[in-house]
């Protein structure tokens, strides 16, 4: 059975730290990406199985562009963005930019476990 890798994005570093954590902590491997651009420059994109990545990170690429490239490369993967922002616009925005799933912050740790467990 193949390793599930769950790959964050995300510009603090203290969100980075606690995801991963908690994503090592139900057995899946974690990659950590302070930016879009890094995540997409990773050799191996098609190994990784979901990907959570937070909406606004200043000065790059956002979550809906991130969507976007992934499109643009042919690779399906299950993701979660996530802001801090509670907007509906924003969460509708990124339900049909093709995101699997949206979440608020702070991440309610239950939910997201359910949802990776379920990808």
């Amino acid at each position: 059975m193949q390793q599930k890798i769950v790959a964050i994005v995300d510009d603090d570093a203290a969100v980075l730290s606690a995801l991963s954590s908690l994503v090592r902590s139900i057995g899946f491997d974690a990659l950590t990406f302070s930016s879009a651009e890094a995540f997409l420059a990773h050799p191996d994109l098609s190994s990784v199985t979901v990907l959570i990545s937070d909406i606004q990170m200043p000065g790059g690429i956002s979550g809906f562009e991130l969507q976007e490239g992934l499109r643009l490369r042919h690779l399906s993967i299950p993701t979660v963005l996530m802001t801090g922002l509670s907007d509906e616009a924003i969460r509708e925005r990124a339900l049909e930019s093709g995101a699997w799933k949206f979440m608020q912050k702070p991440v309610d740790s239950d939910a997201l476990i359910e949802c990776l467990e379920t990808a």
